[in-house]
């Protein structure tokens, strides 16, 4: 049997017959702060389902469907997400470090400064992914799908991070958005403006 409780009261949120969770139906379930560290979810239905602050460290959720799921600074550390669909997720600030996401749909995922140190995207589909200031140090992207089109501002990254090799994260149309990027615009047009400045001061001091 399986008790699912939330992590911060104790309080049991859902119980189960069996050792896995494999296949079960929670699709828009709240689950939020739930404990299912370590529990096999294999082709677990949890579309639209409430996961804010869940702990799903080491999870096996290889096959689910998490589409439109809410996982706002959920724990998926080290979790086996192979093949997982997690369109549409909202999961800013959650920690993916190390978790395994090779083939996983992740077409406009919300991963606004999300932990993925690590992670492994290999041949994962990132197509109009927003992974704005995202950790991406060491991550496995160099077979990702749809990079072109996802929001890289202001992401982390290293020489450890594998990129496709068709792709240079510093030419991406997305990348160029962040406030870094538009304060060296600033200053690149103040350094052009200065020489007008001091000529028109010169000019008016002439008068």
């Amino acid at each position: 049997m399986i008790d699912v409780r939330n992590s911060k009261t104790g309080e049991v949120l859902y119980r189960f017959d069996g050792d896995t969770l494999d296949g079960v139906d929670l699709h828009v379930a709240d689950l939020r702060w739930a404990s299912l560290a370590g529990i096999s979810m294999r082709g677990a239905e949890l579309s639209g389902a409430k996961l804010q602050g869940a702990i799903l460290s080491n999870a096996n959720l290889s096959g689910a469907s998490l589409c439109g799921a809410q996982m706002q600074d959920a724990d998926l550390r080290c979790a086996d997400l192979t093949g997982a669909d997690l369109s549409s997720i909202d999961a800013p600030g959650a920690n993916l470090e190390h978790a395994r996401l090779c083939r996983a749909n992740l077409h406009r995922a919300a991963l606004m400064f999300a932990l993925l140190q690590n992670a492994d995207l290999r041949e994962a589909a990132v197509e109009d992914a927003n992974l704005h200031g995202a950790d991406l140090r060491g991550t496995k992207l160099q077979s990702a799908r749809g990079l072109h089109s996802a929001t890289l501002a202001d992401t982390l990254y290293t020489d450890a991070t594998e990129w496709p090799d068709d792709f240079d994260p510093l030419m991406s149309p997305h990348r160029h958005s962040g406030p870094f990027q538009f304060g060296l615009i600033a200053l690149f047009v103040l350094i052009a403006l200065v020489p007008l400045g001091l000529a028109l001061i010169k000019w008016l001091n002439s008068w």
